[in-house]
């Protein structure tokens, strides 16, 4: 992959701290849930309208609060952003979140993950001994005092690692990303999802034109001999969603 812009980046960690710090702090009941997300990476991070990163599916959290307990054995994540205790089976607790954290922003920065081998078994082992290169080497570009935030964050020892998601934040607090980054971000948003959208529905044009002619691009037997009883082409669901976005771009951009 290719790397973020560090400004970027830096909304990125703003935001996903963000809602870690959130997270690790629910009460419920008057009870602290004691929530670990376990499952951080960037298939779980979705990005707004306004350029705003979200954090999404809570899906294999774990809470002191749950009745539910992992199989022995069991280990639920993906490999490459598991933090050490979590691939070998250990507690977890909301540093695990951040290790993954650390993960996440150092694949952004480097455009590399930091830790990945042809197994997942492999990739714990990695993780476990912290066998990586350092930001600094894999991306020389990032200033210092950000390689330092995620090479804290990417600790083994998780007593040497950030303590909490407001640690982190605060640390953050000395790098702050310029007024304008988050409208740049909404603005380059914009512009892939109308570039993909028109893609895909020329795509799905084709299709639908496909769909009506021989494979010599003749008109099929039916539609020459009877027009009245050929039905229209339907357009599938997904057809028509994709027609509709691109339509709202456009107008849009129009007004």
């Amino acid at each position: 992959g290719q790397p973020m812009p560090v400004v970027l980046v830096l909304l990125l960690a703003i935001d996903l701290a963000s809602a870690l710090e959130y997270a690790h702090a629910l009460v419920v009941d008057g009870r602290a849930a004691d929530l670990v997300h376990r499952d951080v990476s960037p298939s779980n991070v979705l990005i707004d309208e306004q350029g705003n990163f979200k954090l999404v599916d809570f899906g294999i959290a774990k809470s002191t609060l749950s009745s539910s307990e992992t199989t022995p054995g069991k280990i639920k994540g993906k490999a490459c952003y598991m933090a050490p205790e979590q691939g070998l089976g250990r507690k977890l607790d909301r540093r695990t979140d951040l290790w993954a954290l650390g993960v996440v922003l150092y694949e952004a920065l480097a455009g590399v993950r930091p830790f990945e081998a042809a197994t997942d078994l492999a990739t714990i082992l990695l993780v476990s001994q912290g066998e990586r290169r350092t930001l600094a080497d894999a991306a020389p570009h990032v200033p210092a005092d950000v390689c330092a935030i995620v090479e804290r964050l990417l600790t083994v020892d998780v007593d040497r690692r950030f303590q909490s998601a407001s640690a982190v934040l605060e640390a953050l607090e000395h790098r702050p990303p310029p007024p304008t980054a988050r409208r740049r971000l909404a603005q380059i948003l914009r512009r892939l999802q109308a570039g993909e959208l028109r893609a895909e529905l020329q795509q799905l044009t084709g299709a639908v034109e496909s769909r009506t002619t021989t494979s010599n691009g003749l008109p099929g037997p039916k539609a020459a001999s009877s027009p009245q009883n050929t039905p229209e082409p339907r357009l599938t669901l997904k057809e028509t969603v994709a027609i509709k976005r691109v339509a709202g771009i456009v107008d849009r951009k129009r007004t």
